[in-house]
């Protein structure tokens, strides 16, 4: 009975797919990386009366995770008091289905405001959502360390909740994101149905 056991046992484990095994704190089994870049842009809308003011960009890269990998800059978004305002397109969506994937934030100046940061996630979010239609797996998302709490706040504000091992936590989730940063924090947050 045992051996009949641990056989079916056997035999579900060998069926059922392979899933990348991720090591806290470090690169992924990504083919790819999204590089997002934030950095103030204070001359945008410099003017007597702009309410727009000051103004941030996000610049979306991506690139194969090599080191002889040559960027390509898929899109910018500009955001302003923590609002996307604009995207802009500037070339195609090159990642092969079925890759996978890590994002990468980071922010040009040493501390990014929470709208900074908000922009950063929000660039996430939205190329995210072409990597699920394309069926490329995301792996993690790794910030800087003095970005980790805005960014897990910023998911939460758009409605993720941070996993836990209790029994409120669903057993299913149409996104689940991985935060890690250097410091070797991580935070799990789904997107619940």
């Amino acid at each position: 009975m045992n051996r009949r056991v641990f056989l079916i046992a056997l035999f579900a484990l060998m069926a059922t797919p392979a899933i990348p095994v991720r090591s806290q704190g470090t690169d992924l089994l990504a083919q790819w990386v999204v590089d997002i870049e934030t950095k103030s842009s204070p001359n945008i809308f410099r003017y007597k009366g702009a309410k727009l003011t000051p103004v941030y960009v996000a610049r979306v890269n991506l690139l194969e995770a090599r080191k002889d990998a040559q960027p390509t800059t898929y899109e910018l978004f500009w955001g302003a008091r923590g609002k996307t305002m604009a995207l802009e397109r500037r070339s195609e969506f090159n990642i092969p289905k079925n890759q996978g994937v890590q994002f990468k934030l980071s922010h040009k100046s040493d501390t990014a405001p929470y709208a900074e940061t908000q922009l950063a996630v929000d660039a996430m979010l939205r190329v995210l959502l072409d990597l699920q239609l394309n069926a490329n797996p995301v792996f993690a998302a790794r910030v800087p360390s003095d970005s980790f709490d805005d960014v897990v706040n910023a998911l939460q504000e758009r409605e993720f909740a941070l996993k836990s091992n209790g029994p409120e936590t669903p057993l299913q989730s149409s996104l689940v994101i991985s935060i890690f940063d250097e410091n070797g924090r991580h935070a799990d947050l789904f997107y619940p149905y």
